[in-house]
């Protein structure tokens, strides 16, 4: 009898379990929407972190390919850019590339093909996480 009783204490309300399943919905939604501003010599520019491409290394700045075909130059390093992203959408698979894991189209022996047909170099020593996050990702037939 007193281990039922316990049992009972320690499971959710359905209340609580409604609120949980709502705040949940809530993050899903956020980190959907989630959006990052870029400063430039003219202002700030606010992108969608889903309308990202990929991001590429030029040395202490970080050219962002956005979906519209745009290239923003951001004066920032991809340390900096990765770390404001900062979603598991994204997966630095090179020193030089922060790929957006949602368009990857194509793993090859060598690189990534983008949905945009961007071939991107994988560097060996990250070659198996990225196997790894985009067999997570899409059902392996």
């Amino acid at each position: 009898m007193n281990t039922n009783l316990q049992t009972i204490i320690k499971q959710p309300s359905p209340a609580a379990r409604i609120y949980k399943l709502k705040q949940n919905d809530i993050l899903e939604n956020a980190k959907k929407n989630r959006r990052i501003g870029i400063a430039l010599l003219d202002g700030i520019e606010i992108i969608k972190v889903s309308d990202i491409l990929h991001c590429q290394s030029d040395g202490n700045y970080c050219k962002i390919h956005i979906r519209d075909g745009r290239i923003i130059v951001a004066s920032r390093t991809l340390k900096n850019v990765e770390t404001a992203i900062s979603s598991n959408d994204f997966l630095r698979v090179h020193n030089s590339h922060l790929v957006n894991l949602s368009d990857v189209q194509k793993v090859m022996v060598d690189g990534i093909v983008l949905s945009c047909g961007v071939l991107l170099p994988v560097s060996r020593s990250r070659r198996s996480v990225l196997l790894d996050r985009i067999s997570k990702m899409v059902a392996m037939v």
